[in-house]
């Protein structure tokens, strides 16, 4: 056995042979034709305990005898599979037949105590079937050569039977009956035969069951090389190439006779049809995660590069053709010098914020960090296709995965470390919906610093959980325009129900900061450096994209301060520019706050008090308060610099879309894919269910790339407000605008 490489026989999987197989049926008596008593015999399990022509011990088909004392019945079609986590010189096998009566039970061995009395011989108790379990000792066998040249199989079980019936003991299901699989949605079976082309192709089967083959679909043989599923199989179809024999690929020289056997392994890139479970095991962190009829997973195999989490930020602003214009010092509307920020952000984060190196190297103890939840799901919404009756191929990334629920920790964490480096005790922000603020609060606690929120009214009150979050990671939060800033005080004296406003928060915790030396300012979206952070994002999407062949048509995400936006769109947008790909970019934003479709393009401040330096972005001027709408993470005045550079460089568009329309577009999405969307990311669901119902008119099979930045498990009241009739669509008149815009400063290009 492996003469040519006797070294094999000690490898362990996955490197050694090994099957993988662990569907075991184990019965001692399924032939049970045989009677006793000559051929009108009455008994029938009377059985001759022995084997003939003993096994060759690698998968070989085996042929097994019972009889009577007048005559005998041969079972053929037998196969003996390596134990799992055994090197194969072990010689520890389970033994498998073809049709055994239960299919998915197991037995133990017959043993001594079993054998009775019947014509005046001994013969063996039928052995009552067990669930299925593949640890059970009496399924195991040891193969042993017989010293004139053959073989014969051992139980390992300490108590199983007598030396002499071990040799004849096992009789298992030998055809592994698969599920059906859809290619096209329609039944399909791999066909090994046909690999040309640069793809794999699968038999596609009509699917009212007629048996001829109607077409061949491939599978691009890229993408199988570098996948590889390994499959729990539950239940069975029957009929022809639907049954899977066992068998591996070794091969053994014995005298002058070859023998090459086929491996058992599958790369299956189809979806499962059989009602019930279909799980994948994770071999590997999870890379890359598709929705088909039940959602699976799908790793690189070892022999491939895996999906992992980027080790670089990338910055924009490094390919773009002109350079965006620099924010303005309020007092001289001279450029910001790095040191008038040195108040507010530690210094590292002050060099990302200006520079215009392409790549930022992210620290290892981020790193660590983001493992808790990196690399994030691409999903393929299949469901929701299905719904729509659309061509179009819709893939999500969803960043609902992070401990905090949303993509904010994707800068929360390195803001929060490069604080704690530096030596600051406390940090403080604002929150919108409360992701920002919980995300800081995370990331603080683990950094060990303190953290203080300021989050904006309406959400304060619409969202009390969001508030737990964050005070159960130990931060403070109050709610905004508080009596605790002079910039809070202001607002509320002017409008004592005011129901803030970003601009509001974010002044109350920039005057916080200046005003205490140990203390600084994160912010969650909007400058340069967030946006940086942000783009593990788009890095990671591209990689998945490559790995199952595909390349967006159009990508579309939500935006309000742009971070999410920005971290999917960037690194797209880099392979725009480098002529590699050419997908419309997409932003979305509220229709009670359109900053782009809307607003001016103009300096402005970041907040309501007029604390922060003047940036150049679409703007509603800092003075406007939108509306409390339930998305409130999309609820500022302004949009991030370099995201408006970019739309005025006609590199992006931008809609607005009302909330009704959102919250409609996320109950299809929730119903059909099973994830509830947070307020914000249902702007881009309701721009991607529009862009899809366009592709069934037009019969454009397009591939729509959006961001679902945060799941909605705190938003129910949102939901409920909705389900009951009782949410209405915000809107702002002309007066209103004009009136905020007024108030935009005055700079001299």
């Amino acid at each position: 056995m492996y003469r040519k490489s006797p070294s094999t026989l000690e490898m362990k999987p996955p490197d050694g042979p090994y099957s993988g197989l662990l569907v075991i049926t184990d019965e001692e008596a399924d032939s049970q034709d045989m009677l006793c008593w000559g051929q009108w015999g009455l008994c029938g399990i009377c059985k001759r305990k022995s084997v003939k022509n003993l096994p060759f011990p690698q998968d070989k088909i085996l042929s097994i005898v019972y009889t009577s004392e007048y005559h005998e019945t041969t079972t053929t079609n037998v196969w003996f599979i390596p134990v799992p986590d055994q090197p194969l010189s072990s010689n520890c096998y389970y033994v498998i037949r073809a049709k055994g009566r239960h299919k998915g039970k197991a037995c133990t061995c017959s043993r001594e105590g079993d054998i009775i009395n019947c014509c005046f011989r001994d013969v063996l108790r039928d052995k009552k079937p067990k669930p299925l379990n593949f640890k059970n000792v009496y399924q195991q066998v040891k193969i042993y050569h017989h010293h004139g040249g053959g073989f014969f199989a051992k139980s390992v079980a300490p108590d199983g039977v007598p030396p002499k019936f071990l040799r004849t003991k096992v009789i298992v299901d030998a055809y592994v009956q698969r599920e059906v699989y859809l290619v096209a949605g329609m039944e399909a079976v791999r066909d090994d035969r046909s690999g040309h082309g640069g793809f794999s192709w699968f038999k596609v089967y009509n699917p009212n069951g007629r048996r001829g083959v109607v077409l061949s679909v491939g599978v691009s043989s890229a993408i199988a090389e570098h996948m590889r599923w390994v499959l729990d199989a539950g239940g069975w179809v029957s009929g022809d190439e639907r049954e899977v024999k066992v068998e591996r690929v070794e091969e053994n020289t014995n005298g002058n006779n070859s023998v090459t056997l086929k491996l058992f392994f599958y790369v299956l890139l189809v979806e499962e049809k059989w009602i019930g479970s279909f799980p994948l095991k994770r071999r590997n962190p999870v890379h890359l995660r598709f929705s088909s009829v039940t959602r699976t997973r799908a790793v690189l195999n070892n022999n491939s590069k895996s999906v992992e989490i980027p080790r670089q930020w990338y910055n924009l602003i490094a390919d773009l053709p002109i350079k965006p214009p620099p924010p303005l010092n309020p007092r001289t509307h001279e450029p910001v010098k790095p040191e008038d920020l040195s108040p507010l952000f530690p210094d590292e984060l002050i060099k990302q914020e200006t520079t215009s190196e392409r790549y930022i190297d992210i620290p290892d103890e981020v790193i660590d960090v983001y493992k808790l939840w990196r690399p994030t799901p691409l999903i393929r919404a299949k469901r929701l296709e299905k719904l729509l009756d659309t061509p179009a191929r819709i893939y999500y990334k969803y960043e609902g995965v992070s401990p905090a629920g949303s993509h904010k920790p994707n800068s929360a964490v390195p803001q929060a470390y490069y604080n704690a480096k530096e030596g600051v005790k406390n940090v403080v922000t604002e929150t919108g919906a409360g992701q920002w603020g919980s995300s800081l609060a995370f990331a603080s606690s683990l950094f060990g610093i303190g953290c203080e929120v300021w989050q904006v009214r309406a959400s304060y009150d619409q969202k009390p959980y969001r508030r737990m979050m964050m005070q159960t990671w130990g931060a403070k939060v109050h709610p905004s325009p508080s009596n605790l800033t002079e910039a809070g005080r202001n607002i509320l004296q002017m409008d004592p129900s005011s129901p803030g406003s970003l601009g509001i928060a974010i002044s109350e915790a920039v005057e916080v900061a200046a005003m205490n030396g140990d203390t600084k300012y994160c912010l969650g979206s909007v400058l340069n450096h967030v946006l940086l952070h942000q783009t593990v994002i788009g890095e990671e999407c591209l990689k998945q994209m490559e790995a199952i062949g595909e390349t967006p048509d159009i990508l579309i995400g939500c935006t309000g301060g742009g971070s999410n936006f920005a971290g999917l769109s960037f690194p797209f947008i880099r392979e725009k520019l480098n002529g590699k790909m050419n997908p419309v970019i997409r932003a979305v934003e509220p229709s009670a706050c359109p900053s782009l479709t809307k607003g001016v393009y103009a300096y402005d401040y970041g907040d309501t008090a007029g604390l922060t330096p003047l940036m150049k972005m679409h703007t509603l001027g800092h003075d406007f308060v939108p509306d409390p709408i339930h998305a409130g993470g999309l609820r500022y005045h302004g949009m991030a610099p370099l995201i408006s550079h970019v739309y005025e460089l006609g590199m992006m568009e931008a809609i607005s879309i009302p909330q009704l329309e959102c919250f409609q577009g996320a109950i299809q999405f929730a119903r059909t894919e099973g994830l509830i969307p947070a307020p914000e990311p249902t702007h881009a669901i309701a721009a991607t269910i529009r862009e899809a119902l366009k592709c069934r008119e037009t019969g454009e099979a397009k591939v729509i790339l959006t961001a679902m930045c945060g799941h909605g498990h705190f938003d129910l009241p949102a939901y409920d407000k909705f389900l009951q009739g009782n949410m209405v669509d915000l809107s702002f008149s002309k007066e209103r605008i004009d009136t905020a815009m007024a108030s935009i400063p005055k700079v001299v290009a």
